[in-house]
């Protein structure tokens, strides 16, 4: 006995409005999101202050040594000017997060489930973001290329320093340079693999959104062309 037209349209009213989970499409948990851009927008401010840090620390050395430098002042000047590149870089990098969870606050205020937000909106935001993301992640690897470059610098002027004898004050200090350059080099690492995580959960995001975006058309196609059903007249309910 085929059923009446209005339990056909409960029936699909229901598959409808079923979580994306129910129908096959990946739930994406957006507080997961918020909390890994919310991560990285932090690393970028400790690597800022670290690289002011090691530019003082590499000043300073520059003051202590007088002639024992020799040559090493100006190398150490040029590496101020590269650790100098580096916060350009990182800053770019906050400045692209900060444009991220703007928007990512503004189409998910507190409490907001990505279901609730029509499908055509998400989809383009987490394309973009993934985009944005993969885009600060080559910029952070190209940034420990320069870190590294200085960081064999500075270990090259350390032993040139001993070899010569150079005071234990400026010694200690040429260590502590590379300690933090060691660190600085570890934060941009750890920076660079939150971005590419977060740029790959906002990837499937996109697709999931893709997705249950296909799935609405399909409902909606199937629900405009489906043949008429026949009469009920007389059938029992």
């Amino acid at each position: 006995m085929r059923k009446p037209l209005s339990a056909v349209l409960l029936s699909t009213l229901a598959f409808h409005t079923l979580p994306a989970k129910a129908q096959g499409i990946p739930v994406i948990d957006v507080s997961a999101i918020a909390q890994m851009i919310t991560q990285v927008s932090n690393q970028v401010q400790q690597i800022s202050n670290q690289v002011r840090m090691i530019e003082n620390q590499a000043r300073s050395l520059q003051t202590l040594g007088g002639g024992n430098f020799g040559e090493l002042n100006g190398n150490l000047t040029q590496q101020v000017g590269q650790l100098n590149a580096v916060m350009n870089r990182v800053q770019g990098i906050g400045y692209q997060l900060g444009g991220i969870e703007q928007e990512f606050n503004q189409l998910f205020p507190a409490g907001t489930d990505w279901q609730s937000v029509p499908t055509e909106d998400v989809t383009p935001y987490y394309q973009r973001w993934s985009a944005q993301l993969q885009d600060a992640s080559r910029t952070a690897m190209d940034s420990q290329g320069v870190v590294r470059n200085v960081q064999r610098n500075v270990s090259a002027a350390q032993g040139i320093l001993a070899d010569a004898q150079a005071s234990d004050g400026e010694v200690r200090q040429l260590q502590a340079t590379n300690e933090m350059l060691a660190l600085l080099a570890t934060q941009l690492g750890d920076m660079t693999m939150t971005m590419a995580t977060t740029g790959r959960v906002t990837a499937s995001a996109a697709a999931a959104a893709q997705a249950k975006a296909d799935a609405e058309d399909e409902l909606r196609r199937r629900f405009l062309f489906a043949p008429p059903l026949p009469s009920t007249d007389g059938e029992a309910f």
